[in-house]
């Protein structure tokens, strides 16, 4: 939640109950690098260790955040509380070079790594490899359904970041204009390339399970009714679910296909290890022509 005082005690407590009775933890994430520049030494480092003071009395203990600056200064790091830190999918770690910067120069032991590694299993295995000996935990993204690589993110996140300094009306303009000229106009015109996002088939877990901490889902905005079908379908391996109920960016135009026919054409196979290399490779354009029926 943004520091906002009119958010009700009773939105803390659900989160809270849901940590305490099923062990998932719950995190304050902050992105305070679209701040004006006095978070590094003003009145916005005073404004923010309040919000994290008020957080951690709340009982939160994690806290997701993308500044290494403000990590790498000590008052600041030594004069907030102890959360747990783990870094923002937003830092783009995709490398073992890029983990070991990341925890030898900001003292990061939480990674959530890159969506990227989720179609480069040789990464990912290559980093475990080295954090599975210091007490590394390393977290997926499974299902955005961003798109890969994506040229456009940044114009997103700065969007998204700064919601609250903004009324509803504005956001909701702000949103709409997103919608009819970046990524949902460029899945709506080419829905196969849904199929190159590197999101995660529920199935292929049992190859990264041995390598992942934790799976995080995408769900912003999203009732817990409309995304129960992906949890399940991730808790159970279980490619059985339409494209649109797992994947939120999904066209709708691809929405009703079945993700064990993507299965069918030996799509999770060749997902572990294509590397995003989408410019040397036409297999997603292929499936989807024959998922549409034109081949």
């Amino acid at each position: 939640w943004y520091d906002d005082p009119d958010i009700e005690d009773t939105k803390w407590c659900e989160l809270l109950l849901i940590q305490e009775t099923y062990g998932i933890h719950a995190h304050y994430v902050i992105n305070p690098s679209v701040w004006n520049n006095d978070v590094y030494s003003g009145s916005g480092m005073v404004e923010f260790k309040k919000i994290l003071d008020k957080v951690w009395e709340k009982g939160v203990r994690w806290l997701t955040i993308n500044n290494p600056l403000l990590l790498r200064q000590p008052e600041f790091r030594n004069d907030i509380p102890p959360f747990k830190l783990k870094l923002s999918i937003n830092n783009h770690i995709s490398t073992l070079e890029e983990v070991q910067f990341m925890h030898e120069t900001n003292s990061i032991n939480h990674v959530i790594l890159d969506r990227t590694i989720n179609r480069d299993l040789d990464e990912l295995i290559r980093i475990h490899r080295w954090t599975s000996e210091r007490d590394i935990t390393l977290t997926l993204l499974a299902q955005e359904g961003c798109i890969t690589k994506c040229q456009w993110k940044t114009v997103c996140d700065n969007m998204i970041s700064t919601f609250n300094h903004h009324d509803l009306h504005e956001v909701n303009d702000t949103q709409n204009i997103h919608s009819l000229n970046l990524c949902t106009k460029y899945y709506n015109d080419k829905p196969e390339a849904i199929l190159k996002s590197p999101w995660l088939l529920p199935s292929s877990l049992l190859h990264y399970r041995q390598y992942i901490d934790y799976i995080k889902l995408a769900g912003r905005e999203k009732s817990i009714d409309s995304l129960k079908p992906s949890f399940d379908a991730y808790l159970n391996y279980n490619d059985d679910i339409a494209l649109g109920k797992l994947v939120p960016k999904c066209s709708a135009k691809i929405s009703n296909y079945n993700a064990l026919e993507l299965q069918r054409f030996g799509a999770g196979d060749m997902w572990l290890n294509c590397k995003n290399k989408c410019a040397d490779c036409d297999f997603c354009d292929r499936m989807y022509t024959k998922l549409d029926g034109n081949e």
